[in-house]
C-alpha cells in the first residue's frame, strides 16, 4: 500500500538488546498527515537499526518539510489474548 502526505517526523523512538539473541534492535514510529477535506494521520513504524537512521537522514535532509512525500507500507494485525492490533510498517 502507498500514501502521499506531509511527514510530520519521529514521534517516539524505542531500543534495547533482543533477549533472545543479544542483538540491539530499533524502532521508530513517524507521522505521515494526508491533507484534505477531512485531514487524515498515520503512525507508521520502521524498523532496525540502519532504517531507522536512513529514515532520519532523509528528514532531516529534505529542504522542504511541507512537501508531499509518497510512502510505501505493509498493513497487518495480529491476535493477542482474542484481541487484534494493527501494525502499519514502512519499507
Amino acid at each position: 500500500m502507498e500514501v502521499k502526505g506531509i511527514l510530520k517526523g519521529c514521534v517516539n523512538s524505542q531500543s534495547g538488546i533482543s533477549q533472545r539473541t543479544g542483538n540491539p534492535w530499533r524502532t521508530d514510529e513517524w507521522l505521515v498527515v494526508i491533507p484534505g477535506q477531512y485531514e487524515r494521520k498515520i503512525n507508521f513504524e520502521v524498523r532496525g537499526q540502519e532504517r531507522c537512521e536512513q529514515w532520519k537522514q532523509f528528514f532531516d535532509g529534505m529542504p522542504d518539510k511541507n512537501a508531499p512525500v509518497l510512502i510505501k507500507f505493509d498493513i497487518d494485525a495480529r491476535e493477542y489474548e482474542g484481541r487484534y492490533f494493527n501494525s502499519v510498517q514502512a519499507w
